[in-house]
C-alpha cells in the first residue's frame, strides 16, 4: 500500500461567448470567473487541506479540431489525464453553452465524481427564428408535381403562433398556422407543387411571428420550368409487361416522353407520341392523364422515320425483338447513334432476339451480353449490390436498401465482366441489374424478365404500395441516370452560422447532386487564406439525396476559403474572436443543473454561491499496489511450522505401522 495525494479539477469554459459581459458587473465572463477562481483557489491552498487542486481551460484539454465548448470531451480528457482513484471531484464554470454532438450528462456521469457547476452569464433570453429550404430541384417539367422541403429553426422566450406561406411563381400554394414552443425547437414541412408555365420563378417560403410582424424571416429558391421533358425511344416489336410497367412510370412522373415506332406487317409502320400533359399557352394542367399522338407512315417512307426520333431521344429502350421486320437502315442509324455521349441505352430481357440483325454492328457485344442469362430454379431475392449502393441509379431507392424482394422464378447474368457495375443481385452475388460502358455512353442491363409481377409476388414486406413504389423507384432511377437528366451542378455550400466566430462548432451544408444517402465521404476541404487545404468529411443526408453536412470548429480567426469537389470558386469566410450578435449569450441554466444533478454535484449561479459551500475538498487516497510483493517474514515462519507438523505426524503414522 502506499499512500498518494488526490485531485480536483476546476474546469474553466474559455469559448468565445465566455468573453461577452457577465450581465452584473459589465466585465467579460472569462474575467470574472478567473478572479473568482483566484481567490477561491488561494483560500483553499492556505487552509491546509492535503490533496492538489488542478486547473484546466477547455481550450486547453479538448483536442485540436474540436469544437471549443464540447463539453462531453472536455469531461472525457479529465477522465484520461487523472484517474478515477486519484479524482475527488470537478468544479465546472461556464455559461453553459454546449455546441458539442453528445450527451455532457453522460460524460459527466462517467467520471464517477460530483461535478459541481457554477453558471455565469445574463438571464436574457433567445429570440430567434429562420427557415431554409432543405429540398427543392432546379428543375422541372410542366405538369409533373415536385416535392420540397423546408427546415424551421427557433429559439424563443414564450410559445409564439406564426404564419407559414409557401409561394411559387407569383401565387400562393400553401399556407399555415403553426405554435412554435419556448426554447430550441426544429422543424420540417413538404408539399408537393404542379408547375404549369414555362420559365424560371421564384420559389418563397416565409414564416412569421403573428404579434410581432417585424419577426420574420424569409428562403427562395429559382426554379426552372422546362418547355418539355425528355424523350424515351421505346424498340420493341412484340409488346411485353417488363415495356409496360416501365412506360406507365415514365408517363406518370411527367419526366419523359414516350416515342415508339411500331412497324406493321403490311409495310410502314406507326410512330407513337405519348406524354403526360403540359401546359400550352392559355391551358391549365389540371388532373393525372396521358396525351397520345400518332402518325402512320408508308412502306416507302417507314425507313427513314427512326432517325427523327433517334436524334431527340436521350434514351433508347430496347424491348423484345427490338427491330423485328423493321427495314435493315434502322439498323445503320442505331449503330451509329452509339457514337453519341448523351445517348444511354437500357436492354431488357428479350432484346437478344434481334442479335442476328446486328451482326456486323456494335449493338451485337450488348445484346449477346444481354442473352448471356441463365434461368434460377428458385425464386430470385433482390438484395443491393454493395458496390452499387451509392450508384446514382440507385438514389430513389434509398429506404429500401435493407429491403428483400421476391420475383419467383427468373434468370441473373451467368457471367459478370470486371467491366459490369452491379447494381442489384441476389443472396449469392448473382447479377440482376448491370450498368456497362457503351460506345461513347453508357447502357444498363437487366436480368429479370418479371419484375413487373413485383406487386403479386411479395417477399418479406407484403405491403402493395411497397413494391409499387420499389418498382417505380427503380426505373426512373435509371432512367434518370442513363439520361443525364439535366440536375444542376451548381454546388452550393452554406454555413450556419453564417458568420462563425472562433471554437464555435459550424455546419457547413454541401447541396450536390451526386451526393446520395450513405458513408461519409471527402471532398471538401477548408483552408486559411494562402496555407494548405484540409480535407473535412461530408455526412451525407440519410433521408434525402443532394444534401449533406460537415460540421468543422475554427480554431483561430481570419479570412478561411471553404471548397467542394476541387471547385475554382470557392467560398469566402471571416472568423471573428466574438460571437455575432445574432447567437445566443445568455446562461442555460438547464445544462449545468442536469450535469450537477446527473453526478451527484450542486449547481448554484456564480455571483450568488458561497465559496465555504462548496463540498469539494481533495484528499489523501490510500492505494493497493499492483506489482509483486514479497511475503512477510512471519508468512514464512508460518510456513516452516506447518511442514514440520506435517512431516512429524507421517513419521508416527509410520512407526504405528505392525
Amino acid at each position: 500500500e502506499e499512500k498518494r495525494e488526490g485531485s480536483v479539477v476546476v474546469l474553466l469554459d474559455d469559448s468565445p461567448s465566455m468573453g461577452m459581459e457577465d450581465g452584473i458587473t459589465g466585465r467579460p465572463r472569462i474575467d470574472v470567473a478567473r478572479d473568482w477562481i483566484d481567490g477561491f483557489l488561494s483560500r483553499e491552498k492556505t487552509s491546509g487541506t492535503p490533496g492538489k487542486w488542478v486547473l484546466y481551460d477547455l481550450d486547453d484539454i479538448i483536442p485540436s479540431g474540436k469544437s471549443g465548448s464540447d463539453f462531453a470531451q472536455a469531461f472525457e480528457e479529465v477522465g484520461r489525464r487523472i484517474p478515477q482513484r486519484l479524482l475527488d471531484g470537478v468544479l465546472f464554470i461556464s455559461d453553459g453553452r454546449d455546441h458539442g454532438d453528445r450527451s455532457a450528462q453522460s460524460a459527466a456521469k462517467k467520471l464517477g465524481v460530483p461535478v459541481h457547476t457554477l453558471g455565469i452569464g445574463p438571464d436574457t433570453q433567445p429570440d430567434t427564428l429562420r427557415v431554409r429550404w432543405k429540398e427543392a430541384p432546379e428543375e422541372v417539367y410542366p405538369g409533373s408535381p415536385f416535392l420540397v422541403r423546408w427546415a424551421i429553426d427557433s429559439d424563443q422566450p414564450r410559445e409564439e403562433a406564426h404564419d407559414l406561406t409557401v409561394s411559387f411563381a407569383s401565387r400562393e400554394v400553401h399556407h399555415d398556422n403553426l405554435t412554435l414552443p419556448e426554447g430550441r425547437v426544429h422543424r420540417e414541412g413538404w408539399i408537393t407543387i404542379r408547375p404549369e408555365e414555362p420559365g424560371e420563378h421564384l420559389l418563397r417560403v416565409t414564416i412569421q411571428d403573428e404579434n410581432r410582424p417585424e419577426r420574420k424571416s424569409t428562403a427562395d429558391r429559382k426554379i426552372l420550368v422546362k418547355e418539355r421533358p425528355k424523350t424515351l425511344l421505346v424498340l420493341e416489336s412484340e409488346p411485353s409487361r417488363l415495356v409496360q410497367s416501365l412506360s406507365q412510370v415514365a408517363l406518370q412522373s411527367g419526366r419523359f416522353r414516350i416515342l415508339r415506332p411500331v412497324s406493321l406487317p403490311e409495310g410502314g409502320g406507326v410512330l407513337w407520341d405519348l406524354s403526360r400533359p403540359y401546359a400550352e399557352e392559355g391551358e391549365s394542367v389540371s388532373q393525372f392523364w396521358s396525351r397520345e399522338g400518332f402518325t402512320r407512315y408508308g412502306a416507302d417512307e417507314w425507313g427513314d422515320q427512326l432517325q427523327g426520333p433517334l436524334d431527340e431521344a436521350s434514351v433508347v429502350v430496347l424491348g423484345r425483338a427490338p427491330i423485328g421486320s423493321a427495314p435493315d437502315s434502322w439498323v445503320e442509324a442505331l449503330a451509329k447513334a452509339t457514337e453519341r455521349e448523351d445517348l444511354g441505352w437500357l436492354a431488357l430481357p428479350g432484346s437478344e432476339m434481334d442479335l442476328d440483325r446486328f451482326e456486323d454492328s456494335s449493338l451485337a457485344n450488348l445484346l449477346e451480353r444481354e442473352g448471356n442469362r441463365k434461368e434460377s430454379r428458385e425464386s430470385i431475392r433482390i438484395l443491393f449490390a454493395e458496390q452499387g449502393k451509392d450508384h446514382p441509379a440507385l438514389a430513389p431507392l434509398w429506404s429500401y436498401q435493407d429491403g428483400v424482394w421476391e420475383i419467383g422464378s427468373d434468370s441473373y447474368f451467368r457471367v459478370i465482366m470486371p467491366t459490369m457495375q452491379v447494381l442489384l443481385t441476389d443472396p449469392q452475388d448473382r447479377g440482376l441489374v448491370v450498368q456497362v460502358p457503351f460506345g461513347l455512353g453508357k447502357a444498363t442491363l437487366v436480368s429479370t424478365s418479371n419484375l413487373w409481377k413485383l406487386r403479386s409476388f411479395a417477399g418479406w414486406d407484403v405491403r402493395g404500395d411497397r413494391e409499387a413504389g420499389f418498382l417505380s423507384g427503380l426505373w426512373l432511377g435509371i432512367l434518370d441516370d442513363l439520361s443525364g437528366r439535366e440536375r444542376s451542378q451548381e454546388i452550393r455550400l452554406t454555413l450556419d452560422p453564417e458568420k462563425p466566430t472562433v471554437g464555435q462548432s459550424t455546419r457547413i451544408q454541401v447541396e450536390d447532386p451526386s451526393l446520395t444517402p450513405g458513408q461519409p465521404r471527402g471532398g471538401l476541404e477548408i483552408r486559411e487564406t494562402q496555407s494548405e487545404w484540409e480535407t473535412l468529411l461530408v455526412s451525407p443526408d440519410p433521408e434525402w439525396s443532394g444534401i449533406g453536412e460537415a460540421v468543422w470548429t475554427p480554431r483561430s480567426s481570419g479570412e478561411y476559403e471553404i471548397r467542394y469537389a476541387s471547385g475554382e470558386n470557392p467560398l469566402a469566410v471571416t472568423v471573428t474572436d466574438r460571437p455575432s450578435e445574432s447567437e445566443d449569450l445568455s446562461l442555460n441554466e438547464e445544462t449545468l443543473q442536469e450535469i450537477a444533478e446527473t453526478s451527484g454535484g450542486a449547481y448554484s449561479r456564480l455571483a450568488e454561491v458561497d465559496p465555504a459551500a462548496i463540498d469539494l475538498k481533495p484528499t489523501t487516497h490510500v492505494i493497493e499496489r499492483t506489482d509483486k510483493t514479497p511475503l512477510r517474514h512471519d508468512l514464512w515462519l508460518g510456513i516452516l511450522v506447518a511442514g514440520l507438523f506435517c512431516m512429524g505426524w507421517g513419521l508416527r503414522r509410520a512407526w504405528s505401522l505392525p
